[in-house]
């Protein structure tokens, strides 16, 4: 029996623009109303606002719906933070030095934000369970205080005031992610001309941070193996380097 694959082009229509309000930054693209069409939410960074348009289903939204944020909100998650398989919104507010937790009613519309403190400038989150007790944790690169916050998740949607860990400069972009093959998450983020490594002792603490050079400015990293090698390997954009760099696990 011969078994035969879809193939498609690489085409794409012309673009269809939907207005956002001043510098929208973050982007998540999954369902946040559980009709199984992902949605789109954004920060708009300078309207101090997060918007959430819904997906009709056949690749159009509607109007989206605001929601007031903290000053300049910058990267946002989504994901589960209080265990009702309902996904909410977190997002870093930059110019407020905090962040901001939106919880899901259940139809997609979202609670007013709760703020827990962060250091000065909390710029790219990442939001995971770090300490394995099955909720997942917010980790806050706070870029003008030279160091990495981490809060944890009390079980019902609150957490912890942050835990900090030092970085040796500002860092920008955190990812979280297991890089040593322990099965434990660790944290992973671009400084100022170099990427530095948390590895977690296995209770949700830090060892010191661990550097390899990159280019100058790297604002993102990702953590995928490029070599085929079942490790993960780092690739960074160095935004004042016009370069990336690939780092690769050995």
């Amino acid at each position: 029996m011969l078994l035969y694959s879809k193939a498609y082009g690489s085409d794409y229509l012309s673009q269809v623009i939907y207005a956002t309000g001043a510098n929208p930054v973050g982007l998540s693209v999954v369902d946040v109303n559980n009709d199984n069409k992902p949605d789109i939410t954004i920060t708009d960074y300078g309207a101090h606002n997060i918007r959430v348009h819904f997906n009709t289903g056949n690749g159009t939204f509607v109007t989206p719906t605001i929601y007031p944020a903290g000053v300049s909100p910058h990267s946002l998650r989504v994901a589960d933070v209080n265990n009702d398989n309902k996904l909410d919104i977190v997002v870093s507010n930059t110019n407020w030095n905090n962040v901001g937790v939106l919880l899901n009613t259940g139809t997609g519309t979202f609670q007013p934000q709760i703020t827990y403190s962060t250091g000065i400038r909390p710029l790219f989150i990442d939001v995971g369970d770090v300490n394995r007790d099955g909720k997942p944790d917010i980790v806050v690169p706070n870029a003008s205080s030279s160091n990495i916050g981490i809060l944890f998740n009390i079980g019902n949607g609150t957490f912890l005031p942050q835990i900090t860990y030092a970085t040796t400069s500002s860092p920008q972009h955190t990812v979280i992610t297991d890089v040593n093959g322990d099965n434990i998450p660790d944290i992973v983020v671009t400084l100022s001309t170099t990427v530095g490594i948390f590895l977690n002792a296995g209770n949700g603490t830090f060892l010191p941070e661990i550097s390899y050079a990159t280019g100058v400015g790297p604002h993102y990293v990702a953590a995928v193996d490029v070599n085929g090698d079942n490790k993960p390997d780092l690739i960074t954009t160095n935004y004042n380097s016009h370069t990336i760099s690939v780092l690769l696990h050995v």
